[in-house]
């Protein structure tokens, strides 16, 4: 495949924003360019292929694990082999349904790896601890996407489920914290950690992805625990972590784009009417954060999930019955300012693109 018009010339006002001391390694760039559009093209088959993969994988894995589910020692030692010949077929090809048939026994080796060390007496946090420390592992190993993309997730949903178990719930602050405060610095340094190396390079896309997930499923516990749980009263420590993490955010992309001192004031007073009113809606909060970072790095799957997260946690929140009506009304009011003021933005950056 040949380098398109368009990265040719992005490559040359690189050099030349550089004085023309920048050599590329084209036969590179260009093995790139191909696997990128061999990645996209027929993606409809690559799915359902992937798909088929999976579920064969998973049953025929499921199958295993019925005959052996008398021996948690069976069960400790075939996850493990599972879980490592996932990791190394995924290392060593590149087929698409290998690709499948890899993701599906990485997360059944997993399942059966966890219950083999829960069926030797072990305690849910052993379980937790160890599929924690096996995941990290796996992270320093493993070059592919998607097992990258589940294993960020398992890491996450350790950390969840150690709070779970312990009924420790106001702990849930501070896994809002992490995850919030990762999927911030991950966006907002992107071009630095896309810069930092191959390592972190390969890790980045499956990682920022995973912890988008993550966030947001952990917002939409936060949205639907007091309907059914009575444990956590704490929600706005939760709202006021992740405000701090928009100011962070907001602070940062003004100064990258130069904004004005005045304009500053304007966009932080704006942030202040829309922000308070949902001070006890920790989700409102990080979904218009998830808004924020993903229109800042001009992620589209971000920015839909992001607008469909906080119509949904608003109309949450507007029909649940702990809140008064005019905690209701604040809420609507903050997220009916927030759409204005990303209408009138967007409208003066296409005027500026326009002229």
């Amino acid at each position: 495949m040949e380098l398109t018009n368009n990265t040719e010339q992005l490559l040359s006002d690189i050099n030349a924003d550089n004085g023309g001391n920048i050599t590329f390694n084209t036969p590179v760039i260009q093995k790139e360019l191909a696997a990128d559009a061999a990645a996209y093209s027929g993606l409809g088959i690559k799915i359902l292929s992937i798909a088929g993969g999976l579920l064969g994988s998973l049953f025929f894995l499921g199958f295993i694990a019925m005959i052996i589910n008398q021996s948690a020692e069976g069960l400790v030692i075939f996850g493990a082999m599972a879980i490592a010949g996932a990791v190394w077929v995924e290392r060593s090809q590149s087929n698409t349904a290998l690709d499948a048939a890899c993701i599906g026994a990485y997360l059944a080796g997993f399942a059966m790896l966890g219950f083999g060390i829960g069926e030797m007496d072990a305690t849910d946090n052993t379980v937790i601890i160890a599929l924690l420390i096996v995941a990290v592992i796996v992270l320093f190993f493993t070059p592919g996407y998607m097992v990258s993309f589940f294993t960020g997730l398992i890491i996450t949903g350790c950390l969840f489920a150690f709070i779970t178990a312990n009924d420790a719930y106001n702990l849930i602050h501070l896994l809002t914290a992490f995850t919030g405060f990762a999927y911030m610095l991950a966006s907002v340094y992107e071009a630095r950690l896309l810069a930092a190396g191959t390592a972190v390079n390969r890790l980045y896309a499956p990682l920022h992805i995973s912890l988008l997930f993550s966030f947001l499923a952990l917002m939409g516990f936060l949205a639907t625990v007091p309907k059914w749980e009575s444990r956590l009263n704490t929600e706005w420590i939760s709202s006021g972590i992740i405000i701090a993490l928009i100011v962070f955010a907001l602070n940062h992309i003004t100064a990258f784009i130069n904004t004005e001192n005045r304009t500053r004031i304007i966009i932080y007073v704006l942030g202040a009417v829309v922000l308070g009113p949902v001070i006890y809606a920790p989700a409102i909060c990080g979904a218009i954060l998830i808004l924020l970072l993903s229109y800042h790095t001009g992620n589209r799957v971000g920015l839909v999930m992001g607008i469909a997260a906080l119509v949904y946690f608003t109309g949450q929140y507007y029909y649940d019955l702990n809140f008064s009506l005019l905690a209701k009304s604040g809420m609507m009011f903050g997220t009916g300012a927030l759409f204005l003021a990303a209408w009138f933005i967007l409208k003066k950056q296409l005027q500026r693109y326009e002229s």
